[in-house]
């Protein structure tokens, strides 16, 4: 990409993390892709599936939320902290090249797709990255149906990771 100006092809990056091989290497996918680049801006987004919620409507936390679905809620994100730490030790790595990594986790109420998407046009992200298959409860999908449902609806270019 030599002779062209990053800065107007991408400033900011997505990648969907759930925690899956896959997902880990599609982060450092993304870091690399920022470090040639020089892109200072990654969110790494971890979306909750919308059953973990039931039939509350809050997006967070909250104290009309039944203790055990609280419970779930913060066991997963805790869990989603944790992969988010594995992927900022890699990225801090680099001292050279310092990048500012956000971190999101989303309770879902739509697709986790459709938050992955509604959360990139809402922030403004010019790529989105995400492994070709994930943790879902539906193993046998061949391309995976979050990557295929963001492939076929990013209105921004998308790069699936293998």
């Amino acid at each position: 990409m030599s002779g062209i100006n990053s800065k107007q092809l991408f400033s900011k990056i997505l990648v969907g993390i759930d925690g899956s091989a896959i997902a880990l290497r599609a982060a450092d996918s993304a870091i690399s892709i920022a470090k040639q680049l020089n892109i200072s801006n990654i969110i790494a987004v971890h979306v909750l599936p919308q059953d973990i919620r039931y039939d509350y409507l809050t997006d967070r936390v909250d104290p009309d939320i039944p203790s055990p679905v609280k419970g779930a809620i913060e066991l997963a994100s805790l869990e989603a902290q944790e992969w988010f730490n594995k992927i900022k030790e890699k990225q801090t790595s680099d001292v050279d090249k310092k990048i500012n990594m956000q971190t999101e986790v989303l309770v879902g109420t739509k697709s986790i797709a459709d938050e992955i998407l509604t959360y990139a046009a809402n922030n403004d992200v010019d790529l989105i990255v995400v492994g070709t298959k994930g943790q879902s409860a539906f193993k046998k999908a061949l391309l995976g149906s979050v990557a295929s449902s963001v492939l076929t609806h990013a209105t921004c270019p998308v790069m699936l990771v293998k």
